[in-house]
């Protein structure tokens, strides 16, 4: 009995002490699993809790919120750039705060997109837009932000002549792949622009960014233009509104409305893109010294956009100051190379400035480069291989013009110079006339066509030929005399007016000549013919010219005799 006892006082014994050992376990398990997660939770990284910004940054962001509206008030481009400027690095101050950050954002958005637009209407070659492109935030919550990127995104570079920023999108343009694909991409894009239209629509009967916008794809997509909502609608809705107001008058057909270009100056003397759409309006009225004014203006603030460069180019072009001319084409592809118009502005100024070699070789890097222009460039190759008396070397160059500009009667007409100049009557001929069917007053396919029947002897055709010429140069000359009236009476320096008129002046003298020697060719050409009276009137004529009265006396005196 005690045995039995003593078992089980021993077992309860041993009982008790496992009992320990689990508790001890379990204890020795949680304080390990505690100090586990302490451990691993010390190793995440910790996140900062920032309750509220540094009253400094606060401070900071009010003043360039501030800022920013006011200056995107100025509805320039100076003013955009200023605005976009001041929020812009605060965009990353303010990140670790979100109230601060939201704050910021929306004004920061709309001060870039409507100076992206801005730099494209001025034709600028880059675009702060690009800056936007996978921008979060208009994939996602601001969907009116969005609206506005995609009008801006789209929305043609204001262009002038082929700039063709870049040429390897024509072939990709042209290759469609999967066709499936692309119609049902086509589609998905034309029901996005459809909402985007409605929800555009009613916005901007409300608020003038939107409008700005909204006018911006009713004068660039067609869609938009079916629209009962009109811009006059929105004039009325706004006013005082300087990019409604900017939008349509540079907007107007035929021309740019300057009525309201020199309003916008008035209030805003900085609004310097009106200046180059009132170039654009005086140089399409034909004031070269007016539109040269304007051009300066905005040169001097924006000298980053080729077309302002190339607007100065053309006018010192028609004002004949090749030299200044050359170097605004050349500011132009400065800014923009490929610019195809400028490329070729160039190769002409150096064509008649008879720098023939260096023409040449500008304008083979345009034909070697591609797509476009090149009837031009073929042409003006032709031309300075034709004054380097290389005629053979010009003969495909001319052909290839031809192809490319069938109804162009310079093109024709040098083709047949040419074609004389290698004994291709025939060729001559044909080319001559087609150059007269085009245009009648081309005095070079009419002294061809002189040429080429004096010999074959056909003296009454080949004098009807010069006299027809001679009529031409006739009112060449009268054209010359009234410009050089026009100068006299101009705003320009008197040292600018003095260049002007003297060049005006040699070139009268060389027109009076040319129809002097034209009257002389044909009066011998009629007194070949035995036509004495028609002989005799032209070479009276010709006798009123000092270089030609010695000729033209000798020639008289003949005809009497006979």
């Amino acid at each position: 009995m005690q045995g039995k006892m003593f078992m089980v006082k021993l077992r309860e014994e041993k009982i008790k002490k496992v009992g320990q050992k689990e508790e001890i376990c379990r204890w020795i398990f949680t304080f390990l699993f505690v100090f586990s997660l302490g451990f691993l939770s010390s190793c995440q990284p910790r996140v900062k809790t920032l309750p509220s910004p540094p009253s400094s940054l606060s401070l900071e962001v009010e003043k360039a919120l501030t800022t920013a509206s006011e200056q995107l008030e100025r509805g320039c481009l100076v003013g955009f750039r200023k605005a976009f400027e001041t929020l812009r690095p605060l965009v990353s101050s303010a990140a670790p705060w979100a109230e601060l950050k939201k704050r910021i954002l929306p004004l920061y958005i709309k001060s870039g997109l409507l100076l992206g637009l801005r730099e494209k209407e001025i034709g600028l070659a880059t675009s702060t837009l690009n800056e936007f492109e996978s921008w979060p935030g208009l994939q996602g919550e601001w969907v009116e932000l969005r609206d506005f990127y995609e009008i801006a995104r789209r929305t043609p570079v204001q262009a002038k002549g082929i700039m063709a920023y870049d040429d390897r999108q024509f072939d990709a343009r042209s290759k469609i792949e999967d066709i499936e694909k692309w119609k049902k991409d086509m589609e998905r894009q034309k029901e996005e622009e459809a909402k985007r239209q409605e929800r555009l629509e009613l916005r901007a009967r409300q608020d003038e960014m939107a409008a700005y916008f909204w006018l911006t794809a009713y004068f660039n997509f067609f869609p938009y233009r079916e629209s009962e909502l009109k811009p006059q609608t929105l004039l009325s809705l706004f006013p005082e509104s300087r990019l409604v107001r900017f939008k349509i008058a540079i907007t107007s057909t035929p021309v740019p409305r300057r009525d309201m270009l020199e309003e916008l100056l008035q209030e805003e003397p900085e609004f310097y893109e009106a200046h180059y759409f009132l170039g654009e309006e005086a140089l399409r009225r034909g004031l070269l010294l007016t539109a040269e004014k304007h051009f300066l203006e905005v040169w001097k603030a924006i000298p980053d956009s080729p077309i302002i460069a190339i607007s100065l180019a053309s006018v010192y072009f028609h004002l004949e100051e090749l030299e200044k001319s050359l170097e605004m084409y050349e500011a132009a592809l400065r800014l923009l190379p490929g610019y195809r118009e400028a490329m070729l502005g160039q190769a002409i100024c150096l064509s008649y400035l008879g720098r023939h070699e260096e023409a040449l070789k500008k304008l083979q890097a345009m034909i070697d480069l591609g797509y476009w222009l090149l009837g031009e460039a073929h042409y003006w190759t032709a031309w300075n291989l034709y004054h380097l008396n290389q005629f053979q070397e010009a003969w495909p160059h001319c052909e290839e013009a031809k192809g490319r500009l069938p109804t162009n009667s310079q093109v024709f007409s040098l083709t047949g110079t040419i074609a004389l100049e290698l004994d291709r009557l025939a060729q001559a001929e044909e080319n001559l006339l087609k150059a007269l069917e085009f245009d009648e007053a081309n005095a070079e396919a009419l002294l061809g066509l002189a040429r080429l029947e004096a010999r074959r002897e056909k003296w009454p055709e080949a004098g009807d030929y010069y006299l027809r010429a001679s009529l031409v140069y006739e009112s060449q000359a009268q054209g010359i005399r009234a410009r050089i009236k026009e100068i006299e009476s101009s705003e320009m320096a008197e040292e600018r007016k003095k260049a002007q008129r003297r060049r005006k002046e040699v070139q009268l003298e060389n027109i009076v000549l040319l129809k002097a020697t034209c009257l002389y060719n044909g009066a011998s050409c009629y007194f070949n013919a035995g036509l004495k009276d028609k002989a005799l009137s032209l070479a009276e004529e010709a006798a009123s010219h000092p270089s030609l009265k010695a000729r033209a006396s000798e020639l008289i005196a003949r005809i009497k005799i006979k």
